[in-house]
C-alpha cells in the first residue's frame, strides 16, 4: 500500500469520526417533531433543553423559553411525531427530586 492510499484512508476515518461525533454531541435527529407553545406564569426554574414527560414517558425536549410582550412566560416544545396532546392537557414542571433536574409534565 502506498502512502497516498494511507493518507487517504486516515482522512476518510477521521472525517466519518468527526461527522459522527458532531450528530451524537449535536441537536441533530432523524425524527419527526412538531412545535407546541405553551404560555405560563412562572416556570420555577426550568433549564432549556429539559424532557417533556407524558404520562412518564419522555415525548421531547424545551427547544426555547422567552418573555412575550405581556410579561408572561413562552416555553416551546419540540413534541415527537405521533403523540397527541389534547386541547385540554395541563403543564405543569415537574422535578426528579428535591435537588434533582427538572422537567415539563404534560398531564392529558
Amino acid at each position: 500500500m502506498n502512502n497516498e492510499t494511507k493518507t487517504g484512508i486516515f482522512v476518510l476515518l477521521g472525517a466519518m469520526l468527526f461527522a459522527s461525533t458532531i450528530f451524537l454531541l449535536g441537536d441533530f435527529s432523524f425524527k419527526s417533531y412538531y412545535t407546541l407553545y405553551v404560555r405560563f406564569e412562572d416556570v420555577s426554574g426550568l433549564p432549556d433543553k429539559s424532557i417533556v414527560k407524558l404520562s412518564g414517558v419522555e415525548v421531547g425536549k424545551v427547544k426555547e423559553i422567552y418573555i412575550d410582550e405581556n410579561g408572561k412566560v413562552i416555553v416551546k416544545l419540540n413534541i415527537r411525531g405521533g403523540v397527541k396532546i389534547y386541547k385540554n392537557a395541563a403543564f405543569r414542571v415537574g422535578a426528579t427530586s428535591v435537588i434533582g433536574s427538572k422537567f415539563l409534565q404534560i398531564d392529558q
